[in-house]
């Protein structure tokens, strides 16, 4: 708008067309992305052609608004002509040059504040996008320690209660079972036998709820972000895709081999990179740990992976290694149980 102004000004000033066409021509060059020599060099072109059409003299302010950051010094050639022909009219073009040296002058400034505040506002944004994912993780990461510390006091009261309910009622079924041994009574057999099937029942069920408190007590995805968060031999990336959660024994055993197979990494491999991969599938569960480490010899009798091995077999699964680029173990169970949990509780 404003090279169109003063296009208008010195058009009004002069009323020819062809000299209004040599400076647009002029004005539409100097607003392409020349260098400061090119933009120089335009006008040093429309000085001399002042000194061939002098009324070009009104266009001043226009070469100068878009040669503007040039030294001012520079714009003081542009007065030559003025001399040159000692014309007092040529002095309007002195004027027109400072006017538009000016106005090129408010306009860089403008852009250049403009530019500074829209940098400093996307900083702004950046810093407070920042400071907002910063507090979201310090937020998620208190959460995951008060949930850690809830289950793990729930788990403890289970314990304690398991060995003191647990050693009253066995202490109990002894002594009854030693009364039945020395029972002379006939009368009091029948009370013996039903005290003892009463507190039998009452053992198994304080077993088994103390079981259900302690698996409730376990959260699996608790314990697999302690696993990550304990790996710092290099970087880990999860990939977890389960909708359907398996059972606590199930997830004790699962972690416990993924707890296996990072210790391995540890302190055998020379990887810089592990993925972990834990997905479901209609009818089993996939549980893949690849590391980018070289592969050696694998010693078939080594106990990390005889302990994996064997706790696949207890989820009926399979086993596979593959040593191509890098070492991965790939883990398969099926979803259903088919041992009972209280064998393996003890």
């Amino acid at each position: 708008m404003i090279r169109w102004g003063l296009l208008l000004l010195g058009l009004s000033q002069v009323g020819r067309v062809d000299l209004f066409l040599i400076a647009l021509c002029i004005s539409l060059l100097q607003a392409l992305p020349l260098s400061q020599g090119g933009q120089k060099g335009l006008f040093g072109v429309g000085l001399g052609l002042v000194f061939l059409f002098p009324e070009l003299t009104y266009y001043f302010g226009l070469w100068a608004y878009g040669g503007y950051p040039f030294h001012p010094l520079i714009c003081l050639f542009s007065v030559l002509p003025a001399l040159f022909y000692a014309d007092p009219t040529f002095l309007w073009g002195c004027i027109w040059l400072a006017f538009g040296w000016q106005l090129g002058k408010l306009e860089q400034n403008y852009l250049q504040d403009h530019t500074r505040l829209k940098h400093q506002r996307d900083d702004f944004v950046e810093k407070e996008r920042f400071l907002a994912e910063q507090n979201a993780r310090l937020e998620a990461e208190k959460q995951y320690e008060i949930e850690i510390a809830r289950l793990q006091e729930r788990n403890r009261i289970a314990r304690d209660l398991h060995d003191s309910i647990g050693h009253v009622l066995s202490s109990s079924l002894l002594q009854v079972g030693a009364l039945q041994a020395v029972n002379q009574d006939q009368r009091l057999e029948p009370l013996l036998q039903t005290l003892s099937q009463t507190l039998d029942r009452g053992m198994h069920s304080a077993r088994q709820s103390l079981h259900d408190l302690e698996d409730a007590s376990w959260d699996f995805d608790s314990e697999l972000q302690r696993c990550i968060h304990q790996f710092q031999f290099c970087p880990l990336t999860l990939h977890q895709q389960i909708d359907h959660p398996f059972s606590t024994w199930q997830g004790k055993h699962v972690i416990a081999i993924i707890n296996e197979a990072l210790h391995n990494v540890t302190r055998h491999s020379k990887a810089t990179r592990v993925q972990l991969t834990l997905s479901e599938q209609p009818g089993f569960y996939q549980l893949i740990i690849a590391d980018n480490g070289p592969v050696g010899k694998i010693k078939s009798g080594g106990m990390g992976l005889a302990n994996m091995q064997e706790r696949v077999q207890l989820l009926k699964g399979h086993w596979n290694l593959d040593t191509q680029n890098g070492f991965k173990i790939h883990i398969s169970w099926p979803k259903e149980e088919k041992i009972h949990e209280d064998h393996d509780r003890g």
